[in-house]
């Protein structure tokens, strides 16, 4: 009896460990990064000391103030902006986005070219605003990319806005 119970735990501990070890990686496949160091007063990660991203938050881009960016306005209401932001990006070329509920929207923009990626965050308010943040995945300088990005997005918003 002692040698069946030590031969099925030699066979037993390294398949539990590989079925934990595979159901913790299938957990996290395909699942954004989180990002780091967000309270609930500042939904955005900071933005590196890299010139390569741009928010509308002005703890979230503390160590370069030329990258701060006014929220955008997307509408009266909630409702509105959501409406208006989402058709704005489903209108975009080489955008993917996704969204956590009413107030959170994460979308992905792929440059023409040499394919980076961008990550632009938006987090949308009872009365319309939409603080965002956009941000390189690579690279140091991003030669005002995001925040061009930004302007953009507020004309087409703003554009959008006006015809409701």
């Amino acid at each position: 009896m002692t040698r069946r119970l030590m031969t099925s735990s030699v066979f037993t501990t390294p398949l539990l460990c590989a079925l934990l070890f595979s159901a913790s990686a299938l957990s996290f496949a395909g699942l954004p990064r989180p990002a780091t160091d967000v309270s609930p007063a500042v939904p955005f990660a900071p933005c590196p000391k890299a010139p390569n991203c741009a928010a509308s938050i002005s703890d979230t881009v503390a160590e370069r103030p030329d990258r701060l960016v006014e929220p955008l306005q997307g509408g009266n209401t909630l409702v509105d902006s959501l409406n208006n932001l989402t058709s704005l990006l489903d209108e975009l070329p080489r955008v993917t986005w996704d969204n956590d509920g009413m107030q959170h929207i994460h979308a992905v923009f792929t440059s023409p070219l040499f394919r980076f990626k961008d990550d632009v965050a938006f987090w949308l308010h009872e009365d319309g605003r939409i603080d965002v943040r956009s941000a390189s995945r690579v690279g140091y300088w991003d030669m005002g990319a995001n925040k061009r990005r930004i302007e953009m997005l507020r004309e087409k918003l703003e554009a959008a806005h006006q015809d409701d």
